[in-house]
Order: C-alpha cells, then structure tokens, then sequence
C-alpha cells in the first residue's frame, strides 16, 4: 500500500515477484489498487491490473471506505490517464459510493473546482467525461440533472481540488465537511490511514533488513 500510495513502480515490481497479496486490505479496507489509483499513478496501476488485480477493478473497499471505487478515487481528483485505463479494463462507471455518487458526479465536481487546465485536458475531460455519461445512461442514470451536483458544491463537499503544485490527493472524500462531527470522523479516518502506512513501511523495512527484524523480536520477547 505504502508502495503504491508513493508510486515506487519498482517497489511495488519487486514486492509482487516475491509473492506478495497483490489484493490485501490495509486497516480501512482500501486495496493497493486504490491507493494507486487514488494518487494518480497510471504505471502502478497497470501494473496491478496485469498481475491479479483486475479481478477487483471494481471494488468498493471496506465498511470504512465509503462505497469509493478505484474509478471514482482516480476521477473525484482529476487523474485522466488513470481514468482512461480503467475504463478500458472494464471499470464500470455506474457504481455508486454510500453518498449516492457516480464517478461522473466526482469528475465534474473536480473540473468545476479546477481553474489551470490546458486546453488538451479540458478535451481530454469532455472525451472521458462523455464515456462516463454513455454507461450511467444506458442503465438508466439521469447525468442531465445537475441540481444534486450544485448543492453539494455549495456546501462545500468533495472540495479536495487540484493544487497547481500537485496533482496528487492523500485526503479522502466524506459525505459531508460542513458538520462538525463529520469533520472529526474525517480526521480519524485519515490517522488510521496514516498510521496503517506506518505499519507497512515498518514490515518492509523488515523485509528488506532481516538483521532488524531479529533485533525488533529479541526485544519484544525481552519486553514480554
């Protein structure tokens, strides 16, 4: 995870070489796929997808995730390439969050809160955008009604936008940031994920240093 979230391409080559679940959860529930994708790392991604994840392209994370999907981690923060892939792989657009949400709904509000795009991404968007808007109406889905994406606009949800001096988002969308309790939940979702990375730099750290690894569980047992 910890991997994927930084886009260490030959980190994440090597650890699945030596056997490592490629479809493991961290404490939140989130697969290495969602990181990836969520970070905008296009090469991790395929990566993944070409070594067993694909099987869980569509994957809706734990009870703590919200109902976020690999496509609408990477569309709700703009990472078109990475959109583009999972489209092509069979990630399915009308899959939709706990608040309801589409990847289409994440995309828009992204491109609406973001004012340094060149002309080939805004071309760029409307192409992806358009793909999106063609499964949500085949089944169905209204992607004319734009009244549901105002109100949340205006109360601020989803405001996690691009900064013009980085692509890349670690922080999680919520179902709402105006109530203060949420705003709470929000921050103890974000330490347990910050604390869940921890966890794994430390097991590969060990990995990598078997000396160490001696070392920590001679002073466990010493502690014990």
């Amino acid at each position: 995870h910890e991997a994927c979230i930084n886009g260490n391409y030959q980190l994440v080559k090597m650890l699945i070489e030596q056997g490592h679940a490629i479809n493991v959860r961290d404490n939140a529930g989130w697969l290495p796929l969602h990181e990836a994708s969520n970070h905008g790392h296009r090469d991790v991604v395929e990566l993944l997808l070409d070594n067993g994840a694909q099987s869980m392209i569509n994957d809706k994370g734990g009870t703590k995730c919200d109902g976020i999907s690999p496509l609408y981690d990477s569309a709700s923060n703009g990472h078109l390439r990475v959109i583009q892939l999972l489209l092509d792989r069979g990630a399915k657009a009308t899959i939709k969050t706990d608040a309801n949400e589409t990847p289409l709904d994440g995309l828009i509000r992204w491109y609406e809160s973001s004012s340094d795009l060149s002309s080939s991404e805004k071309d760029f968007y409307q192409q992806l955008k358009a793909r999106l808007e063609e499964q949500c109406e085949k089944v169905g889905i209204n992607t004319k009604n734009r009244t549901h994406l105002s109100s949340l606009a205006s109360s601020g949800y989803g405001s996690n936008t691009r900064s013009s001096s980085s692509q890349h988002h670690s922080l999680r969308y919520t179902t709402t940031i105006s109530d203060e309790s949420d705003n709470d939940e929000s921050e103890k979702k974000e330490s347990r994920r910050k604390n869940a990375g921890e966890d794994y730099k430390s097991v590969i750290d060990r990995l990598r240093n078997p000396y160490k690894r001696e070392t920590h569980e001679q002073d466990n047992q010493k502690e014990n």
